[in-house]
Order: structure tokens, then sequence, then C-alpha cells
């Protein structure tokens, strides 16, 4: 498995300052934000303390309203996390591929605990699911936002995905990782 690091504090409690924060950032194409913003959009009704934050290397993404506020720089580890310490949700953009992946965003950010969220796709086919998922996947946008109601109304399950999240960033630490690794080059070499 990808190398993560280990569980940060959570310092944000869920909607603490009256706003849920969503956030994105990175590079990915503006097509792959579309599912979360029209979703986003209808939550609004029932939501309307919903802000959604998005950090991008590129070009900004069409989105005029108000509540989505975005932000163009790149990140670093630290930043990243600074970003998602402060969020209640990452909504996680990913497009769907045919090859065997993992999502390296996924694995350098399971240690914020910060419940994510992104499309059933091949790059996360290999972490556990059902009650043991670290992540919650959507398959299309009635299911996301379905899931986005589930997440903002219930701390159970809000609960339940960071013990996961931290589970599995745990098991799969950078320690734990070059460990396997060393094993696995000393078995070879033997």
């Amino acid at each position: 498995p990808y190398p993560c690091l280990p569980p940060a504090e959570r310092r944000r409690k869920f909607a603490e300052d009256g706003n849920i924060v969503l956030t994105s950032f990175g590079r990915q194409p503006p097509s792959e934000y579309e599912d979360f913003l029209e979703v986003l959009r209808r939550l609004r009704r029932n939501y309307p303390n919903i802000v959604y934050r998005i950090v991008r290397s590129g070009e900004p993404i069409k989105a005029r309203e108000e509540w989505v506020r975005q932000e163009i720089r790149v990140l670093d580890t630290e930043g990243i996390y600074e970003l998602l310490l402060s969020s209640d949700v990452h909504l996680l953009p990913k497009g769907n591929t045919k090859r065997v992946v993992v999502s390296s965003t996924f694995f350098q950010t399971v240690g914020s605990l910060c419940v994510t969220v992104s499309r059933r796709s091949r790059f996360f086919e290999a972490l556990p699911s059902g009650e043991e998922a670290p992540i919650l996947l959507y398959e299309d946008r009635e299911s996301l936002e379905e899931i986005l109601r589930g997440v903002f109304e219930s701390e159970e399950l809000r609960e339940r995905i960071r013990r996961n999240m931290k589970r599995y960033a745990e098991e799969n630490s950078v320690a734990k990782i070059v460990d396997r690794f060393e094993e696995l080059f000393y078995s070879v070499l033997v």
C-alpha cells in the first residue's frame, strides 16, 4: 500500500462556526467538480450554511456562487493538512480509469481524519469497504446527495469514518510500509 502520514488531531468540530465547510484541492480537470457543485447547489436549499472551498494550482473552475470560495495556489503537505483540519468534509474529485491505480491524494490525506467523499472508481477498489471503509464513495449525483446528507446529519457516521481512517492510516503508516519493503528486499536477497 501507499504509505500514509500518521493520524492528526482533529481541531475542528463539525460546523463549529455555523458553516459546513467542504474542501477540494488539486489540479483535476474542472469537469471532475461538476457533481459536487450540482449536488451542493441542491443541498443549499436545506443547508444554507454550506461553504465550498476549492484550492487549485491552475485556473479556477467556473462557479460564480458566493458560497464557492476559490483560491489559486500550490499546496505542500503542511498546507493540505491545514486546509483539511479546518474543514468538515473533503470532496476528492476523481475521474474514471480502466487501469489499476491508487489515489495518492487519498493516501496522503487519510491521516487528516477529514471525512472524505469521492466517486466510486478503480482508484479506491483496494480499500476496505462496507462498515470498515475509510472513505465514502458515491455512484451518481443522487447517491452523492444522500451521502452528504448523512454526513451532515449523523455524528455517528462521521465518527465511524474517522475511526476507519485512523485505523487505515495507522496500519499503513510510513514506518510500517518501510518495514514491509525492507522485509521484501531482504527476502529477495536471501
